[in-house]
C-alpha cells in the first residue's frame, strides 16, 4: 500500500513538473517502475494541458476584460521572437520536460502552432526521449553494480 501510494504521488507529480517526479522515481531505484509512471504521467499531462488549456485560456480572457489594442514591445515579446527565430517549438518541447514544467511549455508551444495534434506528439517524443535517458541510465548503472 505504501509503494501504491508512493507511486501515485510520482505519478500526480509528472503531470505538472516530470523533472521532480524523475528525481522521485530515480531515489526509490526501480527504473522500469519509475520509467511507466514517469512517461505516462508525462503523457497524460501534455495531452491533458493541451486540450483542456482552451477552455482555461477562454476562462482567463473573459475574467481580464478586453485587451489593450495597442501593441507594446515588452521584455517577453523580446523573449517570445527570440525563442521563435532561434529554436522555436522544436526548442520548447525539447526543454519542456526538465527546464521548463510540461503546462508552461505546452501553453508556449500553443502560441507558435496551433495543431494540438502536432504539439501532444512533440511533447510525447520529448517526454519518451527524456525517460529513456534518465531511467535506462539508471538501469545501467543498477545492472553493473550487480555485474561486479
Amino acid at each position: 500500500m505504501k509503494m501504491l501510494l508512493l507511486y501515485l504521488g510520482i505519478f500526480l507529480t509528472s503531470l505538472v513538473k516530470y523533472a521532480a517526479a524523475v528525481a522521485m522515481a530515480l531515489a526509490i531505484r526501480h527504473p522500469y517502475l519509475g520509467f511507466l509512471v514517469c512517461t505516462a504521467g508525462g503523457f497524460l499531462g501534455s495531452f491533458g494541458t493541451v486540450y483542456g488549456g482552451r477552455q482555461l485560456q477562454l476562462w482567463w480572457r473573459k475574467r481580464r476584460g478586453p485587451k489593450d489594442a495597442r501593441r507594446r514591445f515588452t521584455r517577453v515579446n523580446r523573449m517570445m521572437v527570440w525563442l521563435r527565430t532561434h529554436g522555436g517549438f522544436t526548442l520548447i518541447a525539447f526543454l519542456s520536460p526538465l527546464i521548463l514544467s510540461l503546462p508552461i511549455g505546452c501553453a508556449l508551444s500553443m502560441t507558435f502552432i496551433h495543431s494540438r495534434k502536432r504539439i501532444v506528439l512533440g511533447m510525447w517524443i520529448s517526454v519518451l526521449f527524456w525517460s529513456l535517458l534518465l531511467f535506462g541510465v539508471q538501469a545501467l548503472g543498477i545492472e553493473m553494480v550487480y555485474q561486479e
